[in-house]
């Protein structure tokens, strides 16, 4: 029997698949989940389906990817690594309404999408970020993002092209949508982590500050003055707001000093 390419209609599930001719001796082996040709399909699939949405958040405003070029995403998303194991054939079948009456196959494996150096940081520090990769129905596991129960079906057909088509849930582009995000953003999304956490120390001690009784304001304004003198003196002055001609990595260190310091401070008074 020749050898026929395969076009791949993707459902990605995180039910289980039913269970059919997994491990039947007599599954030729040219129609397999395992072949190397429905691996690479579905692997090229989820990454376009990624793409795809990248690309309608790149052209909605609101959504402030245009800082780049769009390439720097598409570029970043096909340097992730996916990969997946425990491929198995869970049913197949030659049903008569199948185009030529092809092989489809019923597949499941699990799947895992790597973290870049890039993206570790913002998903440690940002639980926006992190949400947005485990929306759907992934675990983190060793630098990278696992779907252990993924299913997608297979259609055998003729010719050299592979074609696929994603059918109800959307789980693994849209974490690897996520974490090329992440990635091309890294700075950007630290910097503005950085900021609104610093805001939100600066009023939660002036909002302590201003309901302490004047009589005991008035006894820690010295040691107000030396801290704010001192704040400056360990974490730079307030620059690093809004100067955008310090590189990020400067910036985001200062910010994040002055959160501490801040914070300490809060502390300090509420003993």
């Amino acid at each position: 029997m020749s050898i026929r390419k395969v076009s791949l209609a993707i459902a990605i599930t995180t039910a289980a698949a039913s269970s059919g001719c997994s491990g039947n001796r007599d599954q030729p082996e040219e129609v397999a989940c395992k072949r190397q040709d429905v691996v690479e399909a579905i692997t090229q699939e989820i990454q376009q389906k990624a793409i795809n949405f990248i690309y309608d958040d790149y052209i909605w405003p609101p959504s402030g990817l245009d800082i780049k070029p769009f390439s720097d995403y598409s570029t970043q998303l096909k340097s992730v690594p996916i990969s997946l194991r425990d491929i198995e054939t869970t049913s197949l079948q030659r049903p008569r309404w199948t185009f030529n009456g092809r092989w489809v196959l019923n597949c499941r494996a699990a799947l895992r999408i790597g973290i870049p150096k890039q993206a570790e940081e913002v998903l440690k520090k940002v639980q926006q970020q992190r949400q947005r990769v485990l929306d759907a129905d992934g675990k983190f596991g060793n630098e990278s993002v696992e779907l252990e129960d993924f299913t997608f079906t297979a259609t055998e057909i003729d010719g050299n092209s592979i074609k696929a088509a994603f059918r109800k849930s959307y789980s693994a582009p849209f974490s690897l949508r996520a974490i090329a995000i992440a990635a091309a953003n890294s700075e950007e999304l630290l910097l503005e982590n950085a900021l609104n956490e610093y805001k939100s120390a600066d009023i939660e001690l002036n909002e302590f500050w201003s309901g302490m009784p004047k009589s005991i304001q008035y006894g820690a304004l010295p040691s107000q003055r030396k801290w704010i003198a001192m704040k400056a003196s360990k974490c730079g002055n307030g620059d690093y707001l809004s100067d955008n001609s310090q590189r990020a990595s400067d910036r985001i260190r200062s910010i994040e000093c002055h959160t501490r310091m801040t914070r300490d401070r809060i502390h300090e008074l509420d003993m």
